[in-house]
């Protein structure tokens, strides 16, 4: 039993598959066309070769596939166990020296690289919903019949699902997810509803033809699909960040310098391991990308085979128009939900956009001829594809110019159900408060509101700053008295021609004025957040807003005396109309403004207006304190909050939610004049939903910004409707209706994107090529000082202690792998000699020291383990006794040395040495 909704409201969130009602499926199972159209399908494209260089680009998909992945693992490996080698070196060589010094750093050196460059694995997205509803054969029999003969036409496999979306553009994609979408071999076709609506059969089969002709190129698909998600892997890893980054970054403001060091080091460190990565991201990107643009010109000419060359053309032009027009829907869309309206069908809303970009047909087309491919695009530019298609020369082999939509049993219910699906991905559970309108009634309301906005900007001709809306006086609330009429018309006809020559030099001034104002404002909330710190870059702030402040406030107060005349004039010729506009002939008190297809008194539209006015300068309020929130929490950090900063953004929330509930509370009474999706909503709640929590400073500021838009939207909707009107008893009154004006063009402000745009390409350029070659200089030192460790000095830690220097344990495949640079076993005490001796022999010119030839009794030079003689080579024993025992000088008896015993093997060491004695340090039996 199916549940019945109310007019207006959304049905709950779906499935991926949305079945109709058997019911009405079978009231329009059959359409007459229905065998025609698919008769027309009785075709068979001709097979042609793939374009030049396809197998090529294929191989070296193939082979940079290979690589990428080998490098990206090869290095994860490297990374994985130099920090278990050094993990390990640490802990073992405790005993025997300060190591660690060398062995620590190392290690976290190699596990922070590991971890930033394998966390995306850990730290996944959830996957988002898309509004993609998947279709069933039964559900749409027409469409799957003529979509599999279409397939078996161009030779194509089959797709193994149909989807279908509110985007004006279609899809060939693999079924499955991950790895495994390369490995299985289900083919998924989607396409928009925005293409069915604005096609003919013949323009749509086109499209499905050249989305079946990837289908054909398994190879391309599948291997593109596989770097693409490698790239888009190192693109998580290069350029996402996640909490772990956010813990990292905070570090970069502590107040405590071992947290800020922590940070530069780690942070260049993990930054040049994401240069190494963007490499390979950046040359699979561009290899992909290339492979990608040759496909398209394959899928293309499938395409010109069954629509022919000028449906291909045509075909082009439209998807554009319909891709720009589905921008502007989407804005329409932001715009109705403040009232909490929506459109009941996408599609349509789309196509009557495009429909409207008629007037900028030559601009638009001119751009598409002016494209240009770069390295990174997917697809070729129009003039490409075009001279590419233009050359086959294609005639058609489908006739079919009937409308698209009736390949669906039911297309309007089907574009509503898509709406919704798109609707629900992105709102949620918030779609239930807001309410479906037809389309056309959205379509009508949002081209009134553009032509009232045309009216505002002819009316005061780019004079007016969005900060200071001019408004009619408290007389414009009445009537003219009875024989004053043309008293009225001279008024306006004086304030008109005084307001039009003031207008050049107030737009040049509104323009200044909103600029420098502007700048004004966030640099006081900079010197008020500089003021709550003592710190050298606190002062650098402070200075640096305060000369921005020198600059811009007296041009601010030049401009807004430039102003002040051209507003007094324009405030006087709209109080005129008004007047005249309720006094008949020309209206009456009851006058009633008609935008789009909606109708409200006159008298309301200037009440409310003029209980909205004074309201100006709070709500400008409103606006510094959610700029200074927004600021102040940006320096604002969790770990150690700064008490002065809290305390500032506490007293800005208490202040904010008290200045938004007196105004909520002053207008409560004041009816909505527009459409809402609510009933009887009051201005109050249209423009605040409710008051903010004072202590909760993410709320108080979406609180002070929706205040902020919402008013000025308010205002602004009801002044340009009021201009309108103006303009209509100027034009009764025998005055020449003034030319359209677009919007303000700030060509310096243009300029400056446009450098601004060039300055961001070259640093990115430049800083992610500077992390590469840092990232690969990295990792060769890495290589090279653990392979080769450097000699440190002593400081007299253990074993090591009267030793001049040690050397680290060096990187090898085996974990025990060792070696120092003193001896393997404990050094005995050094003896007391007498004066004169200098530890490695006597020195000849100190007397009492007869015979300066007497040998030398420093450090023994014992033989290697093992062998026979391990006394003296110089002095030699007859018998191969063991030590030599030297005549004594002077009654001098040197200590008598105990041979080497080596250990057991068992007991670990060199491979180069003997063993370790129990006591000693592992190492050879020898120096090294």
């Amino acid at each position: 039993m199916s549940q019945t909704l109310p007019p207006g409201s959304f049905p709950p969130a779906a499935g991926p598959t949305v079945r109709r009602a058997p019911a009405a499926a079978a009231a329009k199972a059959t359409r007459p066309t229905g065998q025609a159209i698919l008769s027309t399908l009785d075709i068979q494209v001709p097979h042609t070769p793939p374009p030049a260089g396809y197998g090529w680009a294929l191989a070296g998909v193939a082979t940079f596939l290979v690589v990428i992945s080998a490098v990206y693992l090869a290095l994860l490996a490297f990374l994985g166990w130099l920090l278990a080698w050094h993990v390990f070196q640490t802990f073992v060589s405790l005993r025997h020296g300060p190591y660690f010094i060398f062995h620590l750093p190392m290690a976290l050196l190699a596990g922070t690289l590991l971890l930033f460059l394998v966390k995306p694995v850990f730290f996944r997205r959830k996957p988002g919903k898309d509004g993609v509803i998947a279709l069933q054969p039964e559900d749409e029999p027409l469409l799957f019949a003529f979509v599999n003969k279409l397939a078996d036409a161009t030779g194509a496999r089959r797709p193994d699902l149909i989807e279908i979306d509110c985007e004006p553009n279609a899809h060939a994609r693999l079924k499955r997810t991950g790895i495994t979408g390369a490995i299985g071999k289900g083919l998924v076709l989607r396409f928009g509803l925005p293409l069915v609506a604005a096609m003919t059969v013949r323009q749509f089969a086109g499209v499905l033809a050249h989305e079946l002709g990837h289908f054909r190129q398994t190879g391309g698909m599948k291997g593109s699909y596989l770097i693409r998600l490698q790239v888009a892997f190192f693109a998580r890893v290069v350029f996402e960040r996640d909490r772990l980054d956010e813990k990292l970054e905070r570090l970069r403001y502590s107040r405590n310098r071992l947290g800020r060091i922590v940070f530069w080091a780690a942070g260049w460190m993990v930054e040049a391991a994401r240069g190494v990565l963007w490499l390979l991201m950046t040359v699979g990107e561009m290899l992909t990308c290339g492979v990608l643009r040759r496909m398209e010109f394959d899928a293309d000419r499938l395409e010109a085979e069954i629509a022919g060359t000028r449906a291909f053309l045509t075909t082009s032009r439209l998807m554009l128009f319909l891709s720009i027009a589905a921008r502007r829907a989407r804005y329409d869309l932001a715009d109705a939900w403040e009232q909490r309206r929506l459109a009941d069908d996408l599609p349509r809303l789309i196509v009557a956009h495009a429909r409207q970009l008629a007037e900028h047909k030559a601009d638009i087309l001119k751009l598409q001829d002016e494209e240009q491919t770069g390295w990174f695009d997917t697809h070729p530019c129009h003039a490409e594809r075009r001279r590419a298609v233009e050359a086959a020369a294609a005639p058609g082999l489908l006739a079919c110019d009937v409308a698209a939509k009736v390949l669906f049993r039911d297309f309007n219910a089907q574009a509503k159900d898509g709406s919704v699906a798109l609707y629900r991905a992105i709102l949620d559970t918030d779609l239930d408060a807001g309410k479906l309108v037809p389309t056309a009634e959205l379509v009508e309301q949002r081209k009134g509101e553009r032509e009232n906005f045309k009216a505002l900007r002819r009316f005061f001709r780019h004079g007016m700053v969005a900060t200071r809306p001019i408004l009619p006086t408290a007389a414009a609330l009445d009537p003219a008295a009875p024989g004053e009429e043309q008293a009225e018309i001279d008024e306006l006809v004086a304030a008109r021609g005084e307001m039009l020559a003031l207008a050049d030099a107030a737009g040049a001034a509104a323009e200044q004025y909103q600029s420098s104002g502007a700048t004004c404002v966030v640099n006081r909330v900079k010197i008020s957040l500089a003021g709550l710190f003592y710190s050298a870059g606190a002062n650098k702030l402070s200075n640096a807003a305060n000369r921005e402040l020198r600059k811009h406030d007296p041009l601010r107060l030049k401009s807004l005396h430039g102003l002040i005349p051209f507003e007094a004039s324009a405030r006087r010729r709209l109080t005129a109309g008004m007047r005249l506009a309720q006094t008949p002939p020309w209206g009456d008190p009851s006058a009633e403004v008609t935008s789009g297809n909606t109708t409200r008194p006159l008298t309301q539209l200037l009440g409310l207006v003029h209980l909205l006015q004074p309201y100006a300068e709070p709500v400008e309020r409103v606006r510094e304190i959610g700029l200074s929130i927004q600021m102040f929490m940006s320096a604002y950090d969790d770990a150690n909050p700064h008490p002065p900063l809290v305390n500032r953004i506490i007293q800005l929330g208490q202040e904010a939610a008290a200045a938004i509930g007196k105004f909520r509370a002053e207008i409560a009474d004041i009816p909505y004049p527009f459409a809402h999706g609510t009933a009887g909503i009051s201005v109050a709640d249209a423009l605040v939903e409710k008051a903010p929590k004072a202590n909760d400073p993410v709320e108080v500021h979406g609180a002070c910004n929706a205040l902020v838009d919402r008013y000025y939207d308010l205002l602004y909707r009801a002044t340009a409707e009021l201009t309108t009107h103006a303009e209509r008893i100027e034009r009764a009154v025998g005055l020449e209706p003034l030319t359209d004006l677009e919007p303000r063009q700030d060509k310096a402000a243009e300029a400056e994107e446009k450098a601004q745009t060039r300055r961001n390409t070259r640093r990115y350029w430049t800083g992610y090529s500077l992390r590469a070659a840092g990232g690969i200089a990295m990792l060769l030192v890495m290589v090279w000082m653990s392979v080769s460790p450097p000699e440190l000095p002593s400081l007299g830690w253990g074993k090591s202690r009267g030793v001049g220097g040690y050397r680290p344990a060096g990187f090898s495949a085996s974990s025990r792998s060792y070696s120092t640079n003193y001896y393997s076993y404990a050094p005995p005490p050094t003896p007391s000699y007498p004066r004169g001796y200098n530890g490695g022999g006597y020195n000849p010119q100190v007397p009492g020291y007869p015979n300066a030839n007497q040998p030398n009794y420093g450090q023994p030079n014992y033989g290697q383990p093992n062998q026979p003689n391990f006394g003296n080579p110089r002095f030699p024993q007859p018998g191969g006794g063991g030590g030599y025992t030297p005549p004594q000088p002077g009654g001098y008896r040197p200590p008598t040395y105990t041979p080497y015993q080596p250990s057991s093997p068992s007991r670990g060491g060199s491979p180069g040495g003997g063993g370790s004695s129990p006591g000693g340090p592992p190492g050879g039996g020898g120096r090294r």
